[in-house]
Order: C-alpha cells, then sequence, then structure tokens
C-alpha cells in the first residue's frame, strides 16, 4: 500500500525483536572480525611500544654502566699513573741512595738488595743464584751478636741501629751500622727490611782518635814521669846543698 510507495517498509517487512536478535546473532561473527583485527593491532602496537620502552630504557642503563666504565677506568689509568711515578720515584731512591737496603725473609735469607749493598757484599742477580744468609756476610766475632739482633727484631717488630763488621769484597773488613724493621706480607709471612750505612771511614777515624788519644796519654805519662824525676834530683840537690852549708 502506501508505506510501500513512500519507500518506508510496511508492517509485514519490520522485523520483530525476535528476528532482530537471530539476526545480530547471526552477523556477529562477521561484525567481530574487524574488532578483533583492531584489537590485535592494539595489543601489538601497545607490546611494541612497552618493547621500545623497554630497549630505551635498557640503553640507558647501558649507557649509564658504559659511564661508569668510563670514569673507573679513567680512575684506574691515573692509579696506574700515579703508581708508575711513585715505583719510579722509589727506583730512582734505591738505585741512586748510598744506604744500604736489604730485604730478607724471616730466616735471614736475602730476597732484595739495593744495588749500593751489591756492590758491597757481591749479591744480586748474576753473581749469586741462591739466595743467601744475611748471617753469611757477617764478621764471625760479630754473628752472635747480629743473631741476637735479628731474632729480637722478629719479635719487637722494629729495633734500634747496632754496629757490626761485615766480610765484604777481597775478604775486607766493613763496618756497618743498620737498623731494621719487620714487615708482615700479604700472605702472613714476616720479612725483614734493614737499612743501614758503611761507616767504615768513620770507624777508621774513631781508631785513629783512639790511637791518637793512647799516643797522648803516654806522652803525658812519659813527661809526668821525667818531671817527677827532675822534681827528685832537685830535691836531692836542694838537701846536699843545705847540708854543704851546714858545714
Amino acid at each position: 500500500g502506501m508505506p510501500h510507495l513512500l519507500g518506508l517498509p510496511s508492517a509485514s517487512v519490520i522485523p520483530t525483536p525476535r528476528e532482530r536478535s537471530v539476526r545480530f546473532l547471526i552477523e556477529l561473527p562477521r561484525l567481530s572480525s574487524p574488532v578483533q583485527r583492531w584489537s590485535r593491532r592494539l595489543a601489538g602496537w601497545l607490546g611494541s611500544r612497552r618493547m621500545l620502552d623497554q630497549m630505551v630504557d635498557q640503553q640507558e642503563q647501558l649507557a649509564a654502566t658504559f659511564e661508569r666504565v668510563r670514569l673507573t677506568h679513567e680512575q684506574v689509568q691515573r692509579q696506574a699513573d700515579d703508581l708508575r711515578e711513585s715505583e719510579a720515584q722509589y727506583r730512582s731512591i734505591i738505585e741512586n741512595t748510598a744506604d744500604l737496603i736489604i730485604l730478607t725473609d724471616a730466616d735471614g735469607r736475602i730476597l732484595m738488595s739495593s744495588p749500593s749493598a751489591r756492590r758491597l757484599f757481591e749479591v744480586g742477580p748474576g753473581r749469586r743464584r741462591r739466595p743467601i744468609r744475611a748471617l753469611d756476610l757477617i764478621h764471625p766475632a760479630d754473628v752472635e751478636m747480629v743473631r741476637q739482633t735479628l731474632e729480637t727484631l722478629v719479635r719487637t717488630r722494629i729495633h734500634p741501629p747496632v754496629e757490626f763488621r761485615v766480610i765484604g769484597p777481597r775478604e775486607r773488613v766493613v763496618w756497618f751500622e743498620a737498623s731494621g724493621r719487620c714487615i708482615q706480607v700479604a700472605d702472613g709471612r714476616d720479612q725483614l727490611g734493614i737499612v743501614g750505612r758503611d761507616i767504615s771511614a768513620r770507624r777508621e777515624a774513631e781508631r785513629e782518635l783512639q790511637l791518637d788519644a793512647e799516643r797522648l796519654e803516654l806522652e803525658v805519662r812519659r813527661r809526668t814521669h821525667q818531671l817527677q824525676r827532675a822534681d827528685q834530683e832537685l830535691r836531692d840537690l836542694a838537701g846536699r846543698l843545705i847540708q854543704a852549708v851546714r858545714l
């Protein structure tokens, strides 16, 4: 009729609620496919975004780690440079000092010696293959005193200077003044650091002074004896004169 002529659905064409429900159920799979596709795309995009954020965070952490490593490397490099400079200064002092520096173990075996000590004792690389004991260098008359000094050094960790004689090159007797300190190394062992100097010239000067003093004392005794004898002779002469006058 009229509704059909006007292009409107007739009463017989309008779906009932039941028909609309059935049609929705029939069209639901077709309508849900785009939604599912968009949902999957959105989930993929969100996952990619989270992954990208994680990658950015990892890159920032990696950059921070690299910066810390760079700063640590620079600090280690500075410390290494300072250590090399300190070692160079220490080596220069050890190699050029006139003092004798010896490092021994607790048994007295020489582990390290300065160039001045090697020149005096003829020890070190190329001269003696095995470590020698410090007591082997001591004059026999002073061995016992030095042994007791080393034992005291191990107990007390430090010892004041002592004087003793050593046997130098070509059996030359050298007077030596040394002080020591007991050092505990990383593995717990004790090592003895001994620092000293050649005092042969001083001891020779002291010996010369002693000889001069003894010669002076002998001369004083001789002159005193002469004066005493002269005095006695004068007394005797005076006595004889007095007796002659009385006569």
